[in-house]
């Protein structure tokens, strides 16, 4: 059981996951709620030997970047972990966190870059999660998952959502009905202002740095469309430092790198699993006109290295963007001793999984690594994306 036990804290910084840190006494305290340089009274909730979870409950010297949080949900909703700062302040602690995970992997010294966000730190999400919650006589609400990961919180409206995405699933008045007999729903928003569930599977357009791609709506897309074109530039930009004649897209999805960073490259192969996103690839070649483009239906880890033995060359980018989980010990292993491609582009949800893979691509000694490239894309929460550029050393 928690510990009611409150003791006083000084936030030495922000700590990848949102909570203050704090040192006293040789013990670690990670407080929920606090800022860098603020100094607050802490409810302790768990203690261990030699580190603490907290959570603030007095501000006894605010930060002079702590703003009023805009949502009535915030502190009891799991969704979001940085409203009570100044968005300016997110930003800087973002990118020190991501310079903290990388600074003990010595190749990666003085390589990340500064973060790259969009204008909207509200109002960016272009698609939606809700679980199903059912309260008296059967009723059924949208709700998030709470802080506890368990129960769920009705919510009335999220700041967070696109206002055509929020507008017409008016979440508050449950106009979303009739609701599924399910645990939850994603809800989507194309760039013509429709409406798309993953109940039923359709075809929606994205339009982005001006190119149209087709979206499966029972697949996955980014969310952010702003900050996602301006990961697509910068993908872009490692692709022209090395004009490569071959492209592999692995973990391809509907393509959306493959058609906004990479067109310009003679050959393109797509490797993808998911039915939902290669359907939609498929469309999206026929629809550029690119032919040329191979669309392979297959696990990556299970057919990348025969396909590579088979056509790979030195004058090849291997871009990758997997889930979050990151890839196989297998594949890193592959790309670290074996693949002669001209450069590795890695792009990540998850910092902590990108460092893992990171040092499993340098073991070997055959990749010098150019950049770490931290994107905003999804603002208020404690999600980072980043991107990774690899040139080969030999």
């Amino acid at each position: 059981m928690p510990t009611q036990k409150t003791i006083q804290l000084e936030i030495q910084k922000s700590v990848f996951g949102g909570d203050g840190l704090s040192r006293l006494d040789s013990k670690v305290f990670f407080v929920e709620n606090a800022l860098p340089g603020e100094i607050v009274e802490a409810r302790i909730t768990q203690e261990k030997k030699d580190w603490c979870k907290a959570k603030a409950v007095k501000i006894v010297k605010p930060s002079p970047k702590r703003v009023e949080p805009p949502c009535p949900h915030y502190g009891y909703c799991g969704g979001c972990q940085y409203q009570h700062a100044s968005y300016l302040l997110e930003l800087a602690m973002k990118e020190e966190q991501v310079r903290e995970i990388f600074s003990k992997i010595s190749e990666a010294k003085n390589r990340v870059s500064k973060i790259i966000h969009g204008k909207k730190d509200y109002g960016y999400r272009r698609s939606a999660t809700f679980h199903v919650g059912e309260e008296g006589r059967g009723k059924k609400y949208l709700g998030y998952v709470s802080k506890d990961n368990v129960s769920l919180v009705k919510i009335q409206n999220c700041d967070l959502l696109n206002p055509d995405l929020a507008g017409m699933i008016n979440i508050g008045a449950r106009r979303a009905a009739p609701l599924p007999n399910r645990d939850k729903i994603s809800f989507k928003v194309s760039k013509d202002g429709k409406l798309f569930s993953d109940e039923k599977e359709a075809f929606y357009p994205v339009v982005l740095l001006g190119k149209k791609l087709l979206v499966n709506s029972k697949g996955f897309f980014q969310n952010n469309w702003e900050v996602t074109e301006l990961l697509a530039k910068k993908v872009a930009d490692f692709v022209s430092r090395i004009s490569p004649e071959v492209f592999y897209d692995l973990y391809a999805g509907v393509g959306t790198f493959t058609f906004l960073s990479a067109a310009g490259v003679p050959r393109i192969a797509c490797i993808e699993e998911s039915p939902y996103a290669v359907s939609a690839l498929r469309m999206n070649c026929q629809n550029h006109s690119r032919k040329d483009i191979q669309v392979i239906e297959e696990r990556v880890e299970k057919i990348f290295e025969t396909k590579w033995s088979e056509e790979g060359g030195k004058k090849t980018i291997v871009f990758m963007d997997p889930p979050r989980q990151g890839i196989s010990k297998k594949l890193a292993d592959f790309l670290s001793e074996t693949c002669d491609a001209k450069a590795l582009v890695y792009v990540s949800c998850d910092p902590m999984t990108l460092a893992r893979d990171l040092q499993l691509l340098l073991k070997h000694g055959r990749w010098r690594l150019e950049e770490i490239a931290p994107f905003d894309m999804f603002p208020r929460t404690k999600h980072i994306e980043l991107a990774i550029f690899l040139s080969r050393l030999t």
